[in-house]
């Protein structure tokens, strides 16, 4: 049975350089490959902090924000987690920054985690200039 791999690369525009691989993704798979499926490289070695502007609807919703979720008991686990818990927020757009210095960044398959903490009604919060800060 013959399989073929994709590479499907994503690129920066300034400066150009692949920053996601997806060395991993082949046979059917290959048409629809998530960002999970691949690693972040290069863009993000030496990135300082993952910047987040967030507000909520109605203000006191309560999230987190990360990078990296696949632990050391998944295939193929992220190289690094960070988060921020416990962020309540408000109805004013707010920068939150997720601390990346001394991470080891070289194998990010979950570049972006959100976590909503669960009520009975829905939660609507909005996200604007998501960057990794070097």
């Amino acid at each position: 049975r013959s399989r073929r791999t994709t590479t499907a690369p994503c690129w920066s525009i300034a400066p150009s350089e692949r920053v996601w691989f997806g060395s991993c993704v082949t046979g059917p798979e290959k048409v629809h490959a998530h960002l999970g499926d691949g690693v972040f490289e290069g863009a993000l070695t030496g990135a300082t902090e993952l910047e987040v502007w967030a507000r909520g609807e109605y203000g006191g919703e309560q999230v987190s924000f990360g990078v990296g979720l696949l632990g050391s008991d998944a295939t193929y686990p992220d190289s690094s987690i960070s988060k921020v818990d416990n962020i309540q927020l408000s109805r004013e757009w707010t920068r939150y920054v997720v601390p990346l210095r001394k991470k080891d960044l070289t194998s990010i398959k979950t570049g972006f985690v959100v976590t909503l903490v669960g009520r009975r009604t829905p939660v609507t919060i909005y996200l604007d200039r998501i960057r990794f800060v070097r």
